[in-house]
């Protein structure tokens, strides 16, 4: 007897033809799911197709309908899992929202996506079967979990560039985009149907609100002010700690930077050329708008921060990464810009440097903490109102500031 080895074990050529008898008797039976649907499907036909004898297929599956099982589940995922591992590819190395946003209707205009009934049903047959069947659910839970995994991860990667609104659960955007996708098979079933390029601009709407949403609210507020030619006034909010109050949580942020390898400290003169070129990459209006950034000159820390006293910022492999800085008295502090850059977005950067910040300032004796922000950004406020900060309604806005959260 000739042998083959796997992992440096002996195997007969039997049993090697065993395990090839089963992947034969799943991809017929793919095939025939994919061609002819499931009706046609019998047992006699996946055999004699397959050339498999019916001994080796209850050897492989409980029943026939264990295999069938096995193919409706295969066929479904495989399309669905590349379609998003090619997306998730997309999504991280492109930053632009817009052209992220035409991706996402290019997958939602394609056939195998929201024009083929034939995947709705398939999706539909096995999510049934899974309520039915405690074998198939077993079956199904993994591979739907790692469905759901994957829009978890785009939702994700959009959170962290304030494109989705913060407000919204991850898991939650995942099941709404895979229940609205398949649910098209309503109409499927509906003696009058509804016209397609309908049904695609309304799964458009739908993309975009979720996962635009953040940045659409933005767009149109500057829209808005532009058009009226008013200005959005900032508003005051005010963090005020007692003489004892608990900085643990403070203490917290800024050791979880250091366990990512953030490295916070007061910025030199010495970086002030890259806390600029961070500024004019990252702020929505920079100070500098009639020059481009290659015609700024070598700065001084002076000429970058008029009237600031302190700078901090994150350091990543001796990288400039983020930065916060304030002007202060002996009573107060005001936290002025913070700004992260843009590829290290949503990593908790801003967070730990308006706490060490904090820190910072309470070892002086300051207690007293304002920022100006713009109600239009739910991710700033999510982060101010995380670290205590709450609007004062006693205290008018002075003019604007460059507050960036970007965490």
């Amino acid at each position: 007897m000739m042998f083959s080895s796997v992992m440096g074990l002996p195997v007969s050529d039997s049993s090697r033809t065993a395990k090839t008898s089963k992947d034969h008797l799943l991809e017929v039976a793919v095939s025939m799911l994919q061609k002819h649907g499931l009706e046609y499907i019998t047992s006699d036909r996946v055999l004699r197709e397959s050339h498999v004898s019916k001994g080796s297929l209850y050897h492989h599956y409980e029943d026939f309908q264990d295999l069938i099982e096995d193919a409706q589940i295969h066929l479904y995922t495989e399309h669905v899992i590349n379609t998003l591992e090619g997306l998730i590819t997309f999504v991280r190395k492109n930053q632009n929202p817009e052209d992220v946003r035409a991706q996402f209707k290019n997958l939602v205009r394609a056939p195998e996506t929201v024009g083929s009934v034939f995947f709705r049903e398939q999706k539909f047959a096995i999510a049934y079967a899974g309520s039915r069947s405690e074998r198939m659910r077993k079956k199904l839970a993994p591979v739907q979990e790692l469905l759901t995994q994957k829009w978890i991860l785009i939702a994700e990667i959009c959170k962290q560039r304030d494109w989705v609104s913060p407000d919204l659960d991850s898991r939650a955007i995942s099941i709404l985009l895979q229940s609205t996708i398949i649910g098209k098979i309503l109409d499927d079933n509906s003696s009058l149907h509804l016209d397609f390029d309908q049904w695609v601009k309304a799964l458009d709407y739908i993309f975009d609100v979720v996962f635009f949403g953040n940045l659409g609210n933005y767009a149109h507020s500057k829209e808005h002010e532009q058009n009226s030619g008013i200005a959005a006034e900032p508003e005051r909010y005010l963090l005020q700690l007692e003489e004892n109050a608990d900085t643990s949580s403070y203490v917290k942020n800024f050791i979880d930077s250091i366990y990512k390898m953030y490295k916070i400290e007061i910025i030199s003169s010495a970086h002030a050329d890259e806390a600029l070129k961070l500024y004019l990459t990252n702020s929505d209006s920079p100070n500098f708008t009639n020059e481009s950034q290659d015609q700024i000159p070598t700065s001084t820390f002076s000429n970058m921060w008029k009237g600031n006293n302190t700078v901090y910022g994150a350091f990543y492999d001796n990288k400039l990464v983020g930065f916060v800085n304030c002007k202060s008295d002996s009573r107060e502090a005001e936290v002025e810009k913070c700004i992260i850059d843009r590829s290290h977005r949503g990593k908790g950067i801003a967070t730990a440097l308006v706490s060490f910040l904090i820190l910072s300032k309470l070892n002086k004796g300051i207690t007293s903490f304002v920022s100006e922000e713009d109600r239009t950004v739910p991710a700033r406020l999510e982060i101010m109102s995380q670290l205590g900060f709450k609007p004062d309604a006693n205290l008018k806005s002075g003019s604007p500031k460059d507050v960036s959260f970007a965490n």
